[in-house]
């Protein structure tokens, strides 16, 4: 990876963990348990339907994992 896409990479993944939202969210997740989405949403004290783009920008950006139940 260049000096250039890594600052591009760091700087993407600041910007993910900035917002106070995800920030609890993935405080949430050090505790290395799964979590429902509803779980999260409940700790980060929002709704579900707020929660989603925010869980989704996270896996997107490699943070968070989805692991599919039922």
């Amino acid at each position: 990876m260049s000096a250039s896409s890594w600052r591009i990479s760091l700087a993407r993944i600041a910007a993910a963990i900035a917002d106070p939202t995800r920030a609890r969210v993935l405080a949430r997740l050090l505790d290395g348990r799964l979590h429902t989405a509803g779980e999260l949403a409940t700790h980060a004290g929002v709704t579900a339907p707020t929660m989603s783009p925010h869980l989704r920008l996270l896996v997107d950006e490699g943070l968070a994992r989805v692991r599919p139940q039922g």
